[in-house]
């Protein structure tokens, strides 16, 4: 995948306050089941190159960059074999992510589409 010309994408995903602890929780999940992630990523066709964490007044914001030779070949979640790291990371969403704040520019020039939902 890294012998193509590499595209970079930037999302911005708003979080309950309070979410550090959770998401440095994930990142080590990550960093001890790199091969989860990494064999997801493959099969998605796209993978995060960094991630930032921001605490806000009102919401903290999690940064994502992520990288692809074809951001319009990318499948979704129901078109890859999962692992836990799937299970993981839904956690992660499901408790995190503030849903009814993520607004289509937060996305734009990234890895939204308007046809995946983003499911409560």
């Amino acid at each position: 995948m890294h012998t193509h010309s590499l595209h970079t994408r930037l999302a911005r995903i708003p979080l309950k306050k309070g979410s550090r602890k959770k998401f440095e929780d994930l990142v080590a999940y990550m960093k001890e089941h790199y091969d989860e992630y990494q064999f997801e990523s493959s099969q998605k066709g796209y993978w995060w190159d960094s991630v930032f964490y921001e605490e806000g007044t009102e919401q903290d914001t999690l940064w994502i960059t992520s990288k692809s030779p074809a951001w319009d070949m990318i499948k979704g979640d129901q078109d890859i074999e999962t692992t836990h790291f799937r299970k993981v990371y839904d956690v992660f969403r499901q408790e995190c992510w503030l849903v009814e704040r993520l607004e289509a520019e937060h996305f734009m020039e990234s890895i939204w589409d308007p046809y995946w939902e983003i499911s409560t």
